[in-house]
């Protein structure tokens, strides 16, 4: 009597007592569960990530552990002193500027106004590289942007 057949598969159906075919039908239903399971956590990763690229602000490179100055309302967002802007193409170790550790100090008049003549000059920290990601938000000091704009990294 010839074995049957399962229709879907063309394999043949684990008899009565075969162990080994039992054990391997568990093995490809479990292998084709992980399968499907790890496809559903790729798609929910590929959302996750969609919805950061469009909606989440990245503010790295604005020293976000200073706070920004208060902004009114009804303020032209010129005198901002930061932009948020979707960058266009992707952008790996730019250098702008450096980190200034201590600003500059100035001798005093009589008024106790700033002079020209510098008492210690400003104490500058490495450069500053800078990474972005293609179609990402960020939020940048209005320099950078500026910068990046005339270069015609930033979408209108």
């Amino acid at each position: 009597m010839p074995a049957a057949t399962n229709r879907s598969t063309g394999r043949p159906v684990p008899q009565k007592g075969d162990q080994t075919a039992v054990q391997a039908q568990a093995l490809e239903a479990k292998k084709a569960e992980d399968a499907a399971q790890a496809q559903a956590e790729a798609v929910a990763e590929a959302e996750v990530a969609s919805f950061e690229k469009k909606k989440v602000v990245i503010d790295y490179y604005t020293d976000a552990d200073k706070p920004l100055a208060e902004v009114v309302e009804d303020e032209v967002t010129s005198t901002l002193p930061y932009r948020e802007v979707t960058i266009k193409y992707g952008i790996e170790n730019m250098v702008f500027g450096r980190k200034i550790i201590r600003q500059p100090e100035y001798r005093k008049d009589e008024k106790g106004e700033d002079t020209w003549e510098m008492v210690r000059p400003a104490e500058l920290g490495g450069l500053r590289f800078l990474n972005f990601e293609e179609g990402r938000r960020y939020r940048l000091p209005r320099e950078l942007a500026d910068h990046l704009d005339e270069h015609g990294y930033i979408f209108h």
